[in-house]
């Protein structure tokens, strides 16, 4: 999660990295699918 705006992010790279990266504002439910999404992936 960042508070940078979308051109730095694109900028740095930070999304070719293959991080899981949540954009302010969001909701809620957002917030919730994000941390689903990465725990679904890290159960084994």
């Amino acid at each position: 999660m960042s508070g940078y705006t979308d051109e730095v992010i694109v900028r740095e790279g930070l999304q070719d990295r293959g991080l899981d990266f949540l954009h302010k504002p969001f909701t809620p439910e957002a917030l919730l699918r994000c941390v689903r999404a990465v725990l679904d992936r890290t159960v084994t």
